[in-house]
């Protein structure tokens, strides 16, 4: 069996804009997604849970997005 607790942070640069992102996972009977980023539109928003639901299966799922200048 797999554990569904983990934790994760990655960065990238697109187009001079810096992205870091932090993903945090515990156990739960259902799959339950939340994202939160300050100035994140609702497409993206979107496109990030599609992401994670295409992913796992169950599990509480916390998405932090952090947008800074280069």
């Amino acid at each position: 069996m797999q554990s569904m607790t983990g934790f994760g942070r990655a960065s990238a640069v697109v187009e001079g804009r810096r992205f870091d992102v932090e993903i945090r996972s515990v156990n739960h009977r259902a799959l339950d997604v939340k994202v939160r980023g300050r100035g994140l539109d609702a497409a993206c928003e979107v496109e990030i849970i599609r992401a994670v639901r295409a992913t796992l299966a169950r599990g509480s799922v916390q998405v932090a997005v952090e947008e800074t200048s280069e």
